[in-house]
């Protein structure tokens, strides 16, 4: 990530930008306390890792 700091501000605006979510996905984004990018990031890619497409 280039600014660590806006990852909250970014996976809100990625959530967003289609417009359709529920409020307990809204309420569910704010509960997961990303405060650092780099565990973030890191717990995405063995959730990427994990699935079977």
């Amino acid at each position: 990530m280039e600014n660590p700091s806006n990852l909250p501000y970014w996976t809100q605006d990625v959530m967003g930008l289609d417009l359709d979510y529920t409020s307990e996905e809204w309420k569910a984004l704010g509960e997961m306390g990303i405060n650092d990018a780099g565990d973030f990031m890191a717990m995405v890619s063995q959730e990427l890792e994990n699935l079977s497409l």
